[in-house]
């Protein structure tokens, strides 16, 4: 067994299986077997290739803030070496196509009452499952209530009469010019 920056490797004469581990750069890379025997006889080279693939990155994005009854368009999350991709919440809502890098999600009920939801997008590898573990990271999304402020009735007013100007702040708290 040759490593593409080694020596030759001699294995045990019991040896019936190979194990190497590939800490090399990404590239495909030619494995020749060949059995040698005690008496001088040896195999047929057995040849393969190992293609060595870079683990794959995700990045949810920045923590974004909506407003109750609103879509979330997720615009800043990257992921790549990637097979697959999948976007999971920890709250109710749903996400227009779990399986975009840039989908829509739209809260549910309990995201609302909660004002707040984690959004996790997975990458999964290039390699077979068991060679590159999932790249994963998450955003928070917040989400402020509507709040609509309120006000005690005016009136009852005669017709043709000018009513009085609302107060600064409404019974709630809540300020502003109206």
């Amino acid at each position: 067994l040759t490593p593409p920056a080694g020596p030759f490797i001699i294995l045990p004469s019991d040896a019936d299986t190979v194990q190497v581990a590939w800490n090399y750069p990404p590239g495909t890379y030619k494995l020749d077997v060949v059995q040698h025997s005690e008496f001088g006889c040896d195999a047929d080279t057995v040849s393969g290739l190992v293609i060595i693939v870079e683990p794959p990155f995700a990045d949810a994005g920045s923590n974004a803030v909506i407003c109750a009854g609103e879509s979330y368009s997720i615009m800043d999350a990257t992921a790549g070496n990637t097979s697959s991709l999948l976007w999971q919440t920890g709250g109710d809502g749903t996400f227009s196509d779990p399986a975009l890098l840039l989908p829509v999600y739209t809260p549910g009920a309990s995201d609302i009452i909660n004002e707040s939801v984690i959004l996790t997008l997975t990458g999964f590898g290039l390699g077979n499952d068991t060679t590159c573990a999932p790249a994963v990271s998450s955003m928070i999304l917040d989400i402020n209530p509507i709040i609509i402020p309120e006000f005690d009735p005016i009136g009852p007013l005669c017709q043709n009469t000018v009513p009085p100007a609302l107060p600064d702040v409404s019974n709630n708290g809540i300020t502003g010019t109206w």
